[in-house]
């Protein structure tokens, strides 16, 4: 009986970390990175001892948020490489599903601060070598010419991520400047 509490409690534990990411993302495009910690549980629906039982502080909390946003890109990028298709073609499908995910992207390259977190760190680099690893099947097939970075890939996703909010309909703009920069990678 002991071992099923324990499940419970863990599982609960665990919906509230996801309520409460959740809810950072949403009060921090709201309200800013300065959002009160306190409102951020309110939104999740939880006690602020909830919140700082699990982050002790904003720091903690961003680099939360910063490790499941790696988590989110390195899922669109297993999805793509796993398809068989052209390495332009896997790059293209990640630049569209980036934007099509951007509001849940808490990364330095997206304006969040930098965090020193070893998760973060660790999934960082893993999400280099993935998009290396595309640029280098699309060399291969002839789909991208040589010399295309992962930084980049990287750096125009992020630009990509990023909604201008004098554009109205920022997902058109950003596919036709998704399918410019296809055309300046292409071999």
């Amino acid at each position: 009986m002991t071992v099923t509490t324990k499940q419970t409690l863990r599982s609960d534990a665990e919906e509230n970390r996801e309520r409460l990411l959740a809810a950072a993302i949403i009060a921090i495009e709201r309200d800013g990175q300065q959002v009160p910690l306190a409102r951020i549980a309110a939104d999740a629906g939880v006690g602020v001892g909830t919140l700082y039982r699990r982050f002790p502080n904003r720091e903690s909390l961003f680099d939360a948020l910063q490790a499941r946003a790696y988590g989110i890109v390195l899922e669109t990028l297993g999805s793509v490489a796993h398809r068989e298709v052209t390495g332009r073609e896997s790059v293209e499908l990640f630049l569209k599903r980036t934007v099509e995910t951007r509001s849940q992207l808490f990364l330095p390259w997206h304006g969040s601060p930098a965090t020193a977190g070893a998760e973060s760190t660790v999934l960082a680099i893993r999400i280099e070598q993935t998009v290396a690893d595309l640029l280098s099947k699309g060399v291969h097939d002839r789909t991208i010419r040589p010399g295309i970075t992962p930084q980049d890939v990287i750096v125009f996703g992020a630009l990509m991520a990023q909604s201008l909010s004098a554009i109205a309909d920022w997902d058109d703009v950003a596919q036709a400047q998704i399918r410019i920069f296809l055309e300046g990678i292409s071999a």
